[in-house]
Parts: C-alpha cells; sequence; structure tokens
C-alpha cells in the first residue's frame, strides 16, 4: 500500500491553475512516452475543421480546413455542456470571422480555459463542436455526426469540463489544495504489528465525477469511452483517465486497484470494450470474445440511458461511434441499437422500475425514433439482460430483422424496422382495468396465463399504461433444468396487438413466470383466448409474429 500513497505532486505552486495545468502535462507525457496499450490506438485522421490556436495572433483563433494541414498534425477535443446560455457558434453568417480569426475574450470561459490548457499541453488544434460543426445546417450536422466517434477516438486527448454546467462554469475551480491531500493514518500497537493506513473518502469521487453535470449528458459516454485520453477539470479534483491508468490530484501516480474496483463510473467501461484493445479481451476469440463484446455494450447503453440528451432524437446518433468501434467484434449487422446475431434475446432489455434517471416515469417519444423491440425508443433506465442469457436455448427462431437507416449511416437514426419471429405466442390477462395502470415494476402482478391465475416472477412494463390482454413470447428457460420444455420458469416478451395488422405487435415489457403456477411444464396444450391471433399457425404450438 506505501507505494500507492504519495504527496501530490507540484503543491510548491498555490495558483490552482497552474497547478492543475502542470498536473496534467505529467500525466499526458507520461501516457504517450510509456503506455503501450494508449499509444496503440493513435490515428493521424483529422475531423472535417480544427482551430488553430494562438492564429493569426496570439490571443487569436481561427477555423481552417484540415485537409490543408500536414499529415502529422494532432489535435485535442473539448466536451463540456451546452447550457442555456447563449454563445458564438459556427454558422454560415459566423464562418467568415472564424475562418479570418477571432479574439479568444469575446469567447465563454470554458472555451477560453480550454484553449489555455490545450496550448500548455502542446496542442496547435482543437475541436470544438460548437466552432467546428455548421450549427444551421442540418447536412453539416448529419455528415459530421457520423465521424464523430472517430472525432474523439483520434484526438491526443480530450479536454473534459466536468464541472461546469454550462459554457460559463471554466475548467478550473476556487478550492483549497488542503482537500485532496491524501489522508495517511500511521498505527501503532502492542500486540500487532505497526502500519500506515489511508482514508478514502468513497463519496467524494461520486459526488465531483461520477455527478458532475458534465458526466449527465448523453452524447459524453461516447465521448469519454472512444477517447485514448481523458483530462476531468472536476469541481474538486482533477481527474485523469487513459486505457492504462486511473488517477486524480490525491493519487498523482494511480488510484489504487481496491477503490477503482468499487467505482461505478465509465472507466471500467473504457476498459471493457473489446474494440479498444483493453487487455481483458486479448487472445480471446469466437463466442467468449462475443460475449464478452455484448456484455460491454448492455454496460454502456445502461449508463447511456441514464443521461440526458438535449435532443432525444439523437439517441441512436449519441452512440453511433461505440456502434462503429463494437461492430469490428461483433462482425454482425446493427439494427436499432441491437445486434442480428444476438436476437432474439437481445430483445430481453428492462426499464427499471418504468422510471428515467430522474425519477420522472418512463415514456416513449411522440415522434417515431426507434421500433418498440429497440431500448432507443423508450426514454428510460435501460437494463440490458440479453448478453447474460446468450448461453440459455431458446424456443424462438427469426425469420426476418430489419431497421432502415434514415441516412447512409447503419449505426444512426432509423426511418422504421421491424422483427419477425417463429415461436410459443400465448395470451396473457391482468387484474387492471382498461383506465387503471398495471404496476409497472412488480414480483407480486397476478396475470392469467394458461387457464390459471398465478403470480409473476417478474413483471416489468417500459411505461405505465392501462393494459388488460397481452400477448406473452417465452424466450428464454430458466432452472436447473435448461431444455424449454423442463425448465422451472420462462422470461419473455409481453406484447400488444397494433390492431393495424394481423398478428403485428409492439413490445410493451417482460414477464418471467413459473412453469409450475401456470401448468406450462410439457407445453402440450396451452389453452389461449379467442382473441389470440398471430400471422401464421405453424403448428406445435408455434407462430408467426411480427413485431414492430
Amino acid at each position: 500500500m506505501d507505494s500507492l500513497i504519495s504527496s501530490p505532486l507540484y503543491w510548491e505552486d498555490h495558483n490552482i491553475r497552474n497547478r492543475l495545468l502542470a498536473l496534467a502535462k505529467v500525466w499526458l507525457q507520461e501516457c504517450i512516452e510509456t503506455h503501450e496499450r494508449c499509444s496503440s490506438i493513435q490515428s493521424s485522421k483529422l475531423p472535417t475543421r480544427l482551430l488553430e490556436l494562438g492564429a493569426p495572433s496570439a490571443g487569436e483563433i481561427r477555423l481552417v480546413e484540415s485537409c490543408c494541414l500536414t499529415s502529422d498534425a494532432t489535435y485535442m477535443t473539448l466536451s463540456h455542456c451546452w447550457g442555456k446560455s447563449n454563445f458564438l457558434r459556427l454558422t454560415a453568417e459566423t464562418q467568415p470571422d472564424l475562418r479570418g480569426g477571432i479574439s479568444t475574450t469575446i469567447l465563454p470561459r470554458t472555451f477560453q480555459d480550454a484553449i489555455e490548457t490545450a496550448k500548455y499541453l502542446g496542442a496547435k488544434y482543437l475541436w470544438i463542436d460548437s466552432l467546428c460543426i455548421i450549427q444551421d445546417s442540418k447536412e453539416d450536422w448529419l455528415r459530421e455526426s457520423q465521424v464523430m466517434g472517430d472525432v474523439y477516438r483520434n484526438s491526443t486527448c480530450n479536454i473534459a469540463a466536468t464541472g461546469s454546467k454550462d459554457g460559463h462554469g471554466g475548467l478550473f475551480f476556487g478550492r483549497s489544495s488542503k482537500l485532496v491531500e491524501p489522508c495517511v493514518v500511521e498505527s501503532h500497537w502492542d500486540d500487532a504489528p505497526n502500519g500506515r493506513w489511508h482514508i478514502h473518502q468513497r463519496m467524494l469521487e461520486e459526488q465531483t465525477l461520477l455527478h458532475g453535470p458534465l458526466l449527465n449528458r448523453g452524447w459524453v459516454v461516447q465521448e469519454r469511452v472512444l477517447a485514448p485520453r481523458v483530462v476531468h477539470f472536476a469541481s474538486r479534483q482533477l481527474y485523469w483517465e487513459c486505457h492504462q491508468h486511473d488517477c486524480c490530484e490525491t493519487y498523482p501516480r494511480g488510484i489504487p486497484s481496491v477503490i477503482t474496483q468499487t467505482r461505478d463510473g465509465l472507466t471500467s467501461l473504457k476498459n471493457s470494450n473489446p474494440a479498444l484493445s483493453s487487455d481483458e479481451f486479448k487472445g480471446q476469440t469466437g463466442t467468449m470474445l462475443e460475449e464478452k463484446a455484448a456484455i460491454a455494450w448492455g454496460k454502456i447503453i445502461s449508463t447511456f440511458s441514464n443521461c440526458k440528451l438535449t435532443q432525444e432524437g439523437d439517441k441512436l446518433v449519441a452512440v453511433s461511434g461505440l456502434a462503429k468501434a463494437t461492430m469490428k467484434i461483433f462482425n454482425s449487422d446493427y439494427l436499432a441499437g441491437l445486434w442480428r446475431n444476438e436476437l432474439p434475446v437481445s430483445l430481453l432489455w428492462q426499464v427499471k422500475g418504468a422510471r428515467q434517471s430522474d425519477g420522472q416515469p418512463s415514456q416513449r417519444p411522440l415522434v417515431f425514433r426507434a421500433p418498440s423491440w429497440s431500448w432507443a425508443s423508450v426514454e428510460g433506465q435501460i437494463e440490458i439482460i440479453g448478453p447474460y442469457c446468450l448461453k440459455y436455448p431458446t424456443p424462438v427462431r427469426v425469420l426476418e430483422a430489419f431497421a432502415e437507416p434514415l441516412g447512409d449511416d447503419p449505426t444512426g437514426q432509423v426511418k422504421n424496422g421491424s422483427i419477425k419471429l417463429l415461436g410459443p405466442l400465448m395470451t396473457l390477462s391482468t387484474r387492471g382495468t382498461e383506465t387503471q395502470a398495471i404496476s409497472a415494476h412488480s414480483v407480486t402482478q397476478d396475470v392469467y396465463l394458461n387457464g390459471k391465475w398465478g403470480k409473476a416472477d417478474s413483471f416489468c412494463l417500459d411505461v405505465e399504461q392501462a393494459y388488460q390482454t397481452l400477448h406473452y413470447l417465452p424466450l428464454i428457460p430458466f432452472g436447473q433444468e435448461l431444455d424449454f420444455t423442463t425448465a422451472d420458469c420462462y422470461l419473455g416478451l409481453l406484447l400488444e396487438p397494433t390492431h393495424s395488422k394481423k398478428g403485428q405487435f409492439r413490445r410493451c415489457g417482460t414477464l418471467q413466470v413459473s412453469a409450475s403456477s401456470h401448468g406450462l411444464h410439457g407445453w402440450k396444450s396451452i389453452i389461449n383466448e379467442t382473441w389470440h391471433e398471430s400471422e401464421e399457425n405453424r403448428g406445435d404450438g408455434k407462430y408467426v409474429l411480427t413485431i414492430v
């Protein structure tokens, strides 16, 4: 433990700004010079536009086309909260001024601090979304959003304004350096060896980093995971993340593993994505690699679903860079947030308590954003279950599956999509009324299935809504026996007929039921109500249906 306890670097300088910049530079230089894993993912590909720092004169910046730069040019990026304040943006009107050069004094404080930081760290160019993407051009935004992941992945370092809620918050916050000095206690015992103990305030990191204003922003999930290096300017500490080390002011030479193992942040996600060359995946191929990649993807989506987007229609676009990176592992089609080779079990996701991260009820958008079978169709806290169920047999077969992209990017927005399945399909009733929303997340919900009333093991709706009659599609068995006909319980989808086409359904939740409570052992004589519907009855209790 002694090797992990060290006094913070550069405490002799009482100027917070100078101290933080010096520490960030030490981390960056060490990473570039000694971290094999971090340097191996560097690329020379540049964004369409960049801000040239200190041009045409000191104290100014100008917008340049990267195609005019030398092949060895490098750049840094900025992650920031836009907030509600008004500030200079790249538009058709402001583009000539930005190309000619502007004084940094007219920019918001966060931008000024980021420019100063980038220059101190040795960068000649900086990428800021609002100043490098034409904000009043839908065509430019669509084009640039498709390569947003590459912008961060190919940068030298991402400067994160983690503690600022808008462009005026800046990167540097007034505080005492004593707040981040490690607390070391030396013990002296008569009947035990003496030692040195480090007292760590676990909640400090959670409050200052994980719940910083920036990390509640949906786009930042992709920015943080894909960037090879991130320096977080949080309100109480400076943090460093790369593929090899996590550091902070309290632990400038590396946060002890006993602490990082308990963190519920994106650092673990950065290293859990096999497309980012994590040691965890080295030497693994085939099914095991795909299963771990699926779990990593599920973690990313769960984290992403707890964040907010200014434009909720950006939900798929905001993770498209991550999807492109993960696609290299799956070698599979991407269908509105799901992977074809994981179907049908990837349909198993849940909305925690039918709630959003702020406690508001989950909801579906008024304007189409994704098919109901995709997690992207719901505003809510998503829990991805499917990757943990890949080993279980399923009686459901995928006949067709597609998601039509809005543009030419298969990982971006979609126009429509559907999945045609063949499997057991049963009618299901609840004790709710047509005007009363049944419990959105319950283990005591009464359901009428196979001619019997019984308690559901787990009843999870995507949104709180009044349902009386539904259909149930069991997907996987659980229990000591994994054979579908002899399993102890079953987990599957709750479906609602669209009434626009026979056998066409919308997903509305998940249901787990025990075989004994509803007489499902053997699946030989399933009782369905007269309102049961499907596209086709294939016999042996198997039906063709489509989910849209």
